[in-house]
Order: C-alpha cells, then structure tokens, then sequence
C-alpha cells in the first residue's frame, strides 16, 4: 500500500477508520478488497468544460460533459457527468461524481454516486448521494443510500441517513446517525 492516499478515497477510508458501525440491518465493513468507485481518480483528468478561476457565472449551467469549476458560481450548476469544484458556489450542485478540493458551498449537493469533500473545503447545505466521503467541514444534512465516512479531522454538524456509516478518530460529529437496513425506505 502507498503511504500517500491523498487521491484514493478507498485508502483514505480504510486507513482512517476508527469506528465501524452495525445497527439494525446497517452496515459499514472495512474491506480487504474495496470495489473499484467509478468516481475514484487517481490520475489527472481532462475535463472537456472548465471554467477559470477569475470567472463568475450567475444564473447556472447545464451540460452533459464532465465539469472542472475554479470560479465563483452564483446559481446553479448541473451535469451528467462529474463534477470536480474549486472554487466558490451559492446555489445547488448536481453531477454524477462530486469532488470538492479546497471549495465553499452554500447550497444542496446532489451526486448520483460518489461525493468527495476534501479537508480544505466548507459546505453548508444538505447533501444526497450514494457514498459520501467527508474530510472537510459540513453543516447540514447527509442522506446516503450506501455510506457516509467521515474521515480524521472532518466536522459535521448535521444529522446522517445512511446504509452505513465509519468515522475516523479525530472527526467530529454534532447530530443523530439513523442507520437503515438495505430494504428499507426513505
């Protein structure tokens, strides 16, 4: 195993880890062999839209490309493919993979899949996605329907929703951790 897993969220996950949790049908397990994340990159990647750091767009966008956003978003932003935010956003994001280096957010998330919060990053707003990787500060809601981590040193002050969840020993968590069993509802 590599020392640096700053760009593979499954090692970081593993090799954060404090806790796992098992309540009711809910589960959260460390794995030897972690299953490939389609969002997990762990080389540079191209993105055919990018948007520069000077930029400001208001009103929002819509596409069906994979997004690199170093700007200032006011309104907002939505795609098909994923969507990787450096820069500052009010209004609500969307996108089938979601990675957030060293952005602020006021607004919902929605990622179809994976959403990647890293420690330089601040959210306040509620989050909706599959697998939720949180190493940065949160305030708001996660609904999850896998697993929520929450790696060392992250903050949530929210409440989780969630199939599973792990949290690693110096993260904080201000809310309630509802566990679901895999058949049941939102």
């Amino acid at each position: 195993m590599s020392q640096n897993t700053s760009n593979n969220p499954w090692q970081l996950w593993k090799e954060a880890m404090h806790t796992v949790v098992d309540l009711s049908g809910g589960r959260a397990d460390l794995e030897d062999t972690p299953p490939k994340l389609e969002g997990a990159q762990e080389k540079e990647q191209y993105f055919p839209v990018q948007i520069g750091s000077e930029s400001l767009l208001e009103g929002g966008m819509t596409c069906q490309e994979d997004v690199l956003f170093l700007g200032e978003l006011q309104g907002s932003l939505s795609t098909t493919g994923q969507l990787e935010m450096r820069g500052r956003a009010k209004g609500n994001l969307s996108g089938k993979d979601i990675c957030l280096k060293g952005a602020w957010v006021e607004g919902e998330i929605h990622a179809s899949q994976l959403l990647q919060i890293d420690q330089n990053s601040v959210v306040t707003g509620d989050l909706y996605c599959d697998r939720c990787v949180i190493e940065g500060k949160v305030q708001g809601n996660i609904y999850a329907d896998s697993w929520v981590t929450l790696g060392e040193g992250s903050r949530l002050y929210g409440d989780i929703s969630s199939g599973g969840f792990t949290m690693g020993q110096t993260a904080r968590l201000s809310g309630v951790i509802r566990l679901r069993a895999p058949e049941e509802e939102e």
